[in-house]
Formats: C-alpha cells, structure tokens, sequence
C-alpha cells in the first residue's frame, strides 16, 4: 500500500510538473506580446516616415535641380494679419511682391509665399529669385529661409523615423523574450 501511495503521489507530482509547465509557457507567451506589438508598432512608423522622407527629399531634390535664377527687386510688401486664439494678440506678417523677368520672358510680379514678422525686405530691396522655369508662378527669393523651408519635412521625417527605428532597434537588444536561454522556462528548468 505505501508503493501504492508513493506511485499515485508520483503521478500527482509529474502532473502537476506537467501544468507548471504549459503555465509557464503560457505566461511566457503573453509575457512577449508586449515587445513584439511594441517593436511592430515602432518599426512600422519608422517605415512609413523613412518613406515619407525619402519621397519629400526627392521632391525637394527636383525642386532644386530645375530651379533658375533671376535678379528681381521688392516692389510692394503685402501684409496679413493673424490672430492668436489662445492670447487673441494679432501680429501683421509682410510677404514681398518681387518684380523679376523669367528668361526669356516679360517681367512678373509676384507676391512670395513666405512672411515675416518683422519683415525681411523692404521696397527697394535687391534680390534673387529663384524659380521653375515651367511654373515661374512659384518663385522664392533665395535665402536660408526659404532652403530650410524646402528641406524642413525631409528633415524632420528622416528624423523621426530614425528615431522610432532606433527605440525599435533598441528594445530588441535589451528585450529578453527571443533568447531562451532567459525565459521563464528554461529558468524552471534548471531549478
């Protein structure tokens, strides 16, 4: 009778062995949903803005390389004003109108997409006009403003995407679940 009872006490032992183990598995299981959603999130909008950058540097890129120059002249300073609807204080912005003859055109008179508060130019000021010789419409004076502008979103998504890659990248090396030489299981293994 007492190898009876030891046999059945076995029998419960590697049972219960048994379901600590599938447990365990189970919560290992779960354990890694965690990093991999976290990880698939993070690497997909590293993607998605990687893309996003690559396409808007191009963009600008073309921009660039059909652009022409021109000598033009501030001829009118255009003002618009914007309220701000947190303080309600209102600040005037003074976008210049450059007259300036596209090669072998007549000469234009365009009001530049780009204001300032305080203003960047005055009637009467000397400038270069840089513009798409098929679209002489979309000219902008050529400053450091205007490039920062154009390269601004190619910047900021390379940014970005670099960042959210990198924070992906980063809780794949620190993150244990794919090493099993960590997980719960094989640490109940050795015990």
């Amino acid at each position: 009778s007492r190898t009876r009872n030891s046999a059945a006490g076995d029998d419960r032992e590697d049972a219960f062995d048994r379901q600590f183990d599938r447990d365990v598995r189970d919560l290992e299981k779960q354990s890694t949903l965690f990093p991999k959603l976290f990880v698939a999130i993070f690497m997909s909008i590293a993607v998605i803005t990687l893309v996003i950058a690559f396409f808007s540097a191009w963009s600008a890129y073309q921009t660039v390389s059909r652009e022409k120059s021109a000598s033009g002249v501030v001829v009118d300073m255009v003002e618009h004003s914007s309220r701000d609807s947190e303080t309600g204080s209102v600040t005037t912005y003074a976008y210049p109108v450059v007259a300036f003859a596209p090669a072998g055109r007549s000469t234009q008179k365009i009001q530049m997409s780009e204001g300032a508060f305080p203003p960047d130019y005055g009637v009467g000021d000397q400038v270069t006009v840089l513009y798409d010789p098929e679209r002489p419409r979309e000219a902008r004076i050529k400053s450091f403003s205007s490039d920062l502008l154009m390269w601004l979103l190619p910047a900021i998504t390379l940014l970005v995407g670099l960042v959210f890659g990198g924070v992906a990248v980063a809780v794949l090396k620190i993150w244990p679940w794919w090493n099993k030489n960590d997980t719960l299981t094989a640490g109940t293994k050795r015990l």
